[in-house]
């Protein structure tokens, strides 16, 4: 794996990232053996208004290059695949904050994103190493592809929201409060496990709470 990291701010403003890996797999037991070659060429920009609304913005261009061979669907033989995947994704959130007290301070924190990718009607015939164990969470709810690995991508678009509420001690303390959900714009089927979380057109609810105690 390798990846290279602009300069923050060189290319409109925003940072770019190229990120490379290869994967080789030979089994010795008659499994499938596979090769993969993965590339993406991504930027990221962050902007902060006068007011206070927080704006991330991310493009990205990744091509996946697979040479499998005994495939349980064309046994014995050597499969070539290749798959070109465009996603652009904009989150936004508002924080606002206010003192609770004289020692105290409440942060809410509204977020919304907006995922645009193409349908990818075939990745069945792409060999999945990494990518069988899709759960959401609220750690990767609004990640632009919910996938663990880069066997799956997730090609729906959609959007995201929810809010973040945090009671702030000045002595450390902190309480937080997470809840949100996701939704895809057409009803169509999923690439993630029936209970995933995801598999339905409305995600799962998802929540947090968090405390962290005073140093």
């Amino acid at each position: 794996q390798a990846r290279f990291y602009g300069a923050p701010g060189n290319v409109l403003g925003g940072r770019a990232l190229l990120d490379s890996s290869f994967l080789g797999l030979e089994r010795s037991d008659g499994g499938d053996d596979m090769t993969r070659l993965s590339s993406a060429l991504s930027w990221q920009r962050r902007d902060v208004t006068s007011f206070g609304l927080v704006t991330t913005t991310d493009v990205m261009g990744r091509g996946d290059i697979y040479y499998a061979v005994n495939r349980p669907d064309n046994s014995q033989t050597q499969k070539n695949k290749t798959r070109l995947f465009p996603l652009g994704n904009i989150m936004t959130s508002y924080p606002l904050t206010r003192p609770v007290g004289s020692d105290m301070t409440m942060i809410i924190e509204p977020i919304v994103s907006v995922t645009a990718v193409p349908r990818l009607d075939r990745q069945s015939g792409i060999p999945n190493e990494d990518s069988q164990d899709g759960q959401l969470d609220s750690s990767n709810l609004f990640n632009p592809n919910r996938f663990p690995g880069l066997d799956r991508v997730e090609d729906q678009s959609r959007t995201t929201y929810g809010a973040r509420t945090s009671l702030n001690w000045d002595d450390g303390r902190i309480f937080e409060v997470f809840a949100g959900q996701s939704y895809r714009f057409k009803e169509t089927s999923s690439a993630f496990p029936r209970n995933s979380g995801l598999s339905q057109r409305k995600s799962d609810y998802v929540g947090r709470l968090k405390y962290v105690d005073a140093d």
